[in-house]
């Protein structure tokens, strides 16, 4: 009889253990996530250098607000507008002597140039496993334009970051650091890139 109700209470918790998982898995699927990213310093590097020129960076309504919704998986949106201006800001103020800030239009700019990003594409690869590693990539289109509305330079630029899909209790923050080392890597190659070009730029200005 002991051995019956132990056989019945093992059976009991096991049933319990399989409809809590059950719970635990089609919350996890089913649960829509707001994934916000904070304003941190995403580029590393810090050269002495700077372009002789002053800058306006025009960030649009779409730059600042944007956001990307994950089109397979588990349903979550990233919310990245905070977190690209503050590093197109600290991008503009390692490579240029001078920057301005602008939330409007091109009229009545003071500067030598005027630098628009534009997100233009963000996508990742799909894992079966929690443990799968994931790609995340992004792409921001660079335009510098001078002050009469002329192209110098422009530029799309890719940035990717790895980091495994995650559990239940890991998967937003391992998608934050997929999203915070593309962006930090994409910065990183603009910050290359103006550089590079830089001995363009005069014979583009006027």
């Amino acid at each position: 009889m002991t051995t019956l109700k132990n056989i019945r209470s093992v059976s009991c918790i096991l049933s319990f253990i399989s409809i809590l998982s059950i719970f635990i898995f089609v919350s996890y699927v089913s649960a829509s996530n707001i994934l916000k990213i904070s304003p941190d310093q995403l580029i590393t590097y810090d050269g002495t250098d700077k372009i002789e020129l002053s800058v306006t960076l025009l960030l649009t309504d779409k730059f600042r607000n944007y956001t990307w919704d994950a089109p397979t998986g588990r349903p979550y949106t990233l919310v990245l507008g905070d977190s690209l201006c503050k590093n197109a800001e600290i991008l503009c103020k390692k490579v240029f002597h001078k920057v301005t800030l602008s939330n409007g239009t091109k009229d009545n700019v003071a500067s030598d140039v005027v630098l628009t990003p534009e997100v233009v594409f963000l996508d990742k690869t799909q894992a079966a496993f929690s443990s799968q590693m994931v790609e995340m990539e992004i792409r921001v289109l660079w335009t510098l334009m001078n002050a009469m509305g002329k192209i110098v330079w422009i530029d799309t630029i890719k940035g990717f970051g790895h980091e495994k899909m995650g559990g239940p209790f890991s998967f937003d923050n391992n998608t934050k650091k997929q999203i915070r080392m593309a962006m930090g890597d994409m910065f990183n190659n603009t910050y290359n890139a103006l550089f590079s070009a830089a001995k363009y730029f005069d014979k583009n200005l006027y």
